[in-house]
């Protein structure tokens, strides 16, 4: 499975001095080496030291950056400039169709309006950040929830991606999404033993008091 788009990304990203990986509804894909649903955008999981260093990148590229406030905002960034921790970053290329931006009346922060209509053009990253802990990727510090990074990041030819159980880990969060669930019942069936363990255990801490897809 060797999305356009995918390929357009990774050409994009092959220079930049930071590790990345697809991960969202993708990584499913790349596991599965098929496309298992339509794809509303492109999500990179790339980890929190590097955050200034992609702003930067992606600046430079010619794409506008954006950060993530909640409650329906985000903040331009320009170069040079920082941003907070623990927040995403939306990429956005003049004319993307994907997202539209109003003033809110505060310097360089606009309330977003997301369309559901998926890519067609490679004109819409979003940056998701996690956090390295020697050569482990940390899912959930607190609850030490952490895989080895050998693990939580696989390859489909030269495209990265998170792996399989590690997104599911994610998307447990909304299970209730009706294409999350889908991914889950795509994926799972493909898991090794060593992963399902790993989801399996996972699921258990984070949710002490059970989760529809333990019940499974």
């Amino acid at each position: 499975m060797r999305s356009m788009l995918l390929e357009k990304a990774k050409e994009l990203l092959k220079n930049a001095d930071f590790r990345w990986a697809f991960c969202g509804g993708y990584a499913i894909d790349l596991f599965l080496d098929r496309e298992t649903r339509k794809h509303g955008d492109i999500d990179i999981c790339v980890l929190e030291n590097d955050r200034n260093k992609i702003a930067d990148f992606m600046l430079s590229c010619g794409w506008n950056v954006y950060q993530f406030l909640g409650q329906g905002k985000v903040r331009r960034l320009h170069a040079g400039g920082s941003s907070e921790p623990g927040r995403n970053l939306m990429c956005v290329k003049d004319g993307c169709s994907l997202v539209k931006f109003y003033p809110c009346g505060e310097n360089d922060v606009f309330w977003h309006e997301f369309f559901h209509t998926g890519m067609e053009k490679l004109d819409y990253l979003e940056f998701l950040f996690g956090n390295m802990r020697n050569d482990e990727y940390i899912f959930n510090q607190k609850l030490n929830i952490t895989r080895e990074m050998q693990k939580a990041v696989l390859y489909n030819g030269d495209l990265p991606y998170i792996a399989p159980e590690v997104a599911l880990m994610y998307k447990a969060s909304n299970a209730d999404n009706p294409e999350y669930q889908r991914d889950y019942e795509a994926a799972v069936p493909w898991l090794g033993k060593e992963q399902m363990l790993w989801l399996h255990e996972g699921l258990k801490k984070l949710y002490p008091q059970g989760h529809c897809w333990l019940q499974e």
